[in-house]
């Protein structure tokens, strides 16, 4: 699947604040599609999503990491972002270019502030979006519980598409409610086995797959009408119901499970592939709009087929001393080509592009061409940052850019010693580009260095990658104030 049609395509952005089980569910997921042999884990720093020292180190996601995972006859790309509130900007760009959201939630700790605010990002994005409760083999959980916690914390409305048939270290079967089937899963393989919900499981079953078809039918006339005449809603009537409320946002699926031993996590799948849009159809609910260059500033669309125009957006740039430079782009129409040609018209510079590579990752792997939908990383843009659009010269066009967080904590810098001034200088630049919530400047009435960010955790990341990156050591300090005096009498 090297050049898959857009409609096969799932764009699906995994969220979540730290601790709640976003890496291993990711993968998990790139275990159950077949796309890893043995899955990693985040204890041993094995993981594919945590691939940078500092996040091994740290055992937490500080960067967004991008897995290409070929499921069945679809092409899902997942992107795992950080959680923890330092590195908000990731999540962002990530929310920028994804037509899907998987919101993570731990049965085990429940609804917590930092989710309520992951939360109003995805709904701000207005992205379709379908929620894991993980965990459930911990003791002391309970789905019901946890559902009832995320409708009233988040105010949405939840729509179960499980029914958990055991609890604590017990779980395992779970009862999906739109196949009628229990499936279960085993932790040491990837596959899980569908069988008939047994006997005594009938009616609960039964009673929790009636409340999925009202909620199906409260929405759409035409359903509620069949509905309310038949009493029950064909297996398809009440798939394509349930698609189109998930895509206009008036419902939020709930599934769950647990990813470490991948409970639940083949249903995750086949509900996302079902349920989330491509981006034909995400096109069709948010459409493409830019700004024209040529129209004299007016709007501008594109349509994600590969016959319009191309153009992408750079989401996200990683300079490495070794690798180089590479810029992450999502494809919105047209074919990128490698090795060709493209405009920047953000800074209305042309650029030549490198070899174009699939991503999973730190895994780099090269193709031909990329078409509309795709998320890929082309290489040795020199000019293109993050947020910039790429385009055609001959049909222009500028999507609105990524709004990152302003730094809300300050640290004056200075080099260890003189060798390392020019190392300080030139990294921190660099640093930026990969991360634009940074902001570096040299204050002109202190004479000091000040690096900016998100917090505590954030300055020590970057100072940390500038010393393995860069080879350049510095010393911290609280920032001098630029005291001023002034007349109060004559």
């Amino acid at each position: 699947m090297n050049v898959p049609l857009t409609e096969s395509i799932r764009n699906v952005a995994v969220v979540s604040h730290a601790g709640s089980g976003k890496t291993s569910l990711v993968e998990s997921l790139a275990y159950c599609a077949g796309s890893l042999s043995v899955p990693g884990s985040i204890f041993a720093g094995t993981t594919v999503s945590d691939f940078e020292p500092e996040e091994i180190h740290r055992r937490t996601s500080l960067n967004t990491a991008v897995l290409r995972c070929p499921y069945r006859d679809r092409l899902l790309t997942f992107l795992d972002t950080p959680g923890s509130p330092s590195f908000i900007g990731e999540t962002r760009s990530a929310l920028r270019v994804a037509d899907g959201v998987v919101l993570v939630v731990s049965a085990a700790s429940g609804v917590r502030s930092a989710l309520l605010r992951i939360w109003s990002m995805v709904r701000d994005s207005r992205l379709p979006c379908i929620v894991f409760v993980n965990d459930l083999d911990k003791d002391g959980t309970a789905f019901d519980n946890t559902v009832e916690d995320l409708r009233k914390e988040l105010e949405i409305s939840a729509i179960p598409l499980i029914l958990p048939m055991g609890s604590g270290a017990q779980s395992g079967d779970i009862a999906d409610l739109l196949q009628n089937q229990v499936m279960t899963s085993r932790p040491d393989r990837p596959q899980s086995q569908q069988e008939p919900v047994p006997p005594e499981w009938r009616d609960r079953v039964d009673q929790a797959r009636r409340r999925v078809a009202e909620l199906v039918a409260e929405g759409d006339e035409t359903l509620l009408e069949r509905y309310l005449t038949e009493g029950e809603l064909t297996d398809e009537a009440l798939l394509e119901g349930l698609r189109a409320a998930v895509q206009s946002g008036s419902l939020v699926p709930i599934v769950g499970g647990s990813a470490l031993r991948h409970i639940g996590v083949h249903l995750l799948l086949q509900t996302l592939v079902d349920l989330l849009p491509s981006p034909v159809n995400r096109a069709r609910v948010a459409p493409l709009q830019g700004t024209g260059l040529m129209e004299g500033g007016a709007a501008v669309s594109r349509h994600p087929l590969p016959t319009d125009p191309f153009s992408a957006v750079v989401f996200k740039t990683l300079i490495d001393p070794f690798i180089g430079r590479l810029s992450y782009v999502r494809v919105y129409s047209g074919t990128l080509e490698g090795d060709s040609a493209v405009y920047n018209s953000t800074r209305q510079v042309r650029e030549r592009g490198g070899h174009l590579f699939s991503i999973f990752g730190k895994k780099y792997t090269p193709i031909t061409r990329a078409t509309a939908g795709e998320i890929v990383a082309i290489g040795k843009l020199k000019d293109s940052l993050t947020g910039d659009t790429l385009c055609e010269e001959h049909a222009p066009i500028r999507y609105p850019g990524i709004q990152f967080p302003k730094p809300v904590v300050s640290f004056a810098i200075e080099p260890k010693s003189r060798p390392d001034i020019e190392k300080v200088s030139l990294g921190l630049h660099k640093l930026i580009e990969e991360d634009p919530s940074l902001e570096f400047v040299r204050h002109a009435e202190t004479k000091e260095m000040v690096l900016s960010g998100m917090g505590q955790l954030h300055i020590d990341v970057a100072l940390e990658k500038l010393h393995r990156k860069y080879g350049a050591e510095v010393i911290v300090h609280a920032p001098k104030i630029p005291y001023r005096e002034t007349i109060r009498s004559v």
